[in-house]
């Protein structure tokens, strides 16, 4: 039955984390596994879908996170076909995998010189994002659901992590995002422009300009000054 063979997959993974307590394991949702609480005793990680499509992975990630923290959700960049070698789609696939956990699944050899600068560039990045994602208070700005966009924004102490991805067709041209877990007398600095804001223009909304571009995203990090 189900339940017996969940007993079993309990045990074995039960055995591994005790004789190899030093490798770090990540589950699957699918092949048997499952993507709950049961899972997360025994793994570091756990792969939500086998589906990288960005915009499909869009609602699977949102879905996910409604219960779960993102520190557990593994969230890779895969290369069908070589399509990461557009740049774009590159930066939109990454804007969509920092909700979680970043990987790469791509065989770095057969890239183009500019793929790997660029991806090079972008771990450098995410590195800077990691701690506010991993460690963050999650909120969702803009529900993929309700609108054609995907905003959420992840809090710490010091810092607020702004991601935006248009998911739906390109008929909105400019929306505003409400930071409400901003602290209102907090000074704020941009790290991607360096610009200064306070923490209640933040709160009062700031407007983005979005075009027509189907692949529109946008990243925002608000470190406190």
């Amino acid at each position: 039955t189900s339940f017996r063979y969940m007993q079993g997959v309990y045990s074995l993974l039960q055995w591994f984390k005790k004789e190899f307590s030093e490798i770090t394991l990540e589950t699957c949702s699918g092949g048997g596994g499952r993507y709950d609480l049961g899972m997360m005793c025994f793994s570091s990680m756990i792969w939500c879908s086998d589906n990288t499509s960005p915009k499909n992975r869009v609602y699977i990630q949102n879905g996910a996170l409604i219960a779960y923290p993102s520190c557990v959700m593994s969230a890779h960049i895969s290369n069908p076909n070589g399509i990461c070698d557009d740049i774009d789609e590159l930066k939109y696939r990454y804007a969509v995998s920092v909700q979680g956990q970043l990987g790469f699944e791509m065989d770095i050899s057969k890239v183009s010189k500019e793929t790997k600068n660029l991806i090079k560039e972008l771990i450098i990045d995410y590195k800077q994002i990691r701690d506010v994602i991993s460690n963050g208070q999650y909120s969702v700005l803009l529900s993929p659901n309700e609108t054609e966009f995907s905003a959420f924004s992840y809090k710490s102490e010091k810092e607020i992590f702004v991601d935006m991805v248009r998911v739906g067709q390109p008929n909105v041209t400019s929306t505003t995002l409400k930071l409400l877990n901003a602290e209102p007398n907090a000074t704020y600095v941009e790290h991607y422009s360096g610009a200064k804001v306070s923490g209640k223009s933040l709160i009062d909304g700031i407007k983005v300009e979005t075009g027509t571009d189907e692949r529109f995203n946008l990243l925002l990090h608000y470190i406190k000054d």
